[in-house]
């Protein structure tokens, strides 16, 4: 219990604030809601448009609008001949040790685009359980003796494919 009148003014107080701020909070989190779905829909609209997207029949599964458009952002004004290249700059190619005069074989790379790596995982996992092409590649490389770290589930696809 408050025993003394500016207790009881400062709460009175607070409750007149919660009661203006909570109602402008929530009408401000109604409209980022609504700005970050119109936002999503033009990114869709972009990425469909794009001329190095393939079309619905042709999608990579796994590989949806959000993993296309961080694809086409983070390579953006970048060129990438090879699928290899495109895999060494976003850090998936393995990388060989090596400290003066020994080699101690090849290991994860670390380094690299994080953003496009963490892209470009969910969907090379999700192209082993549905793409046939992809699974037979992965076991083919398994079958090699390839760590798995080391066995891309796909071929990358070349920026310019």
């Amino acid at each position: 219990t408050i025993t003394t009148g500016n207790h009881r003014h400062q709460i009175t107080s607070l409750h007149k604030t919660r009661g203006l701020t909570l109602p402008h909070l929530a009408r401000q989190l109604i409209s980022l809601h609504a700005q970050r779905a119109d936002v999503a829909a033009q990114v869709e609209t972009l990425v469909q448009a794009h001329p190095h997207v393939p079309g619905p029949d042709h999608a990579c599964p796994g590989s949806g609008v959000p993993a296309a458009a961080v694809l086409l952002a983070e390579t953006l004004g970048k060129t990438s001949s090879t699928g290899a290249q495109l895999a060494s700059y976003a850090g998936l190619a393995p990388v060989t040790r090596r400290s003066g005069s020994s080699i101690r074989g090849e290991h994860v790379s670390h380094g690299g685009n994080k953003r496009l790596k963490r892209a470009m995982f969910p969907s090379a996992f999700a192209s082993l359980r549905s793409d046939p092409v992809s699974r037979a590649y992965y076991r083919h490389k398994r079958d090699q003796g390839k760590p798995p770290w080391a066995r891309p589930s796909s071929p990358w696809p070349t920026i310019a494919s």
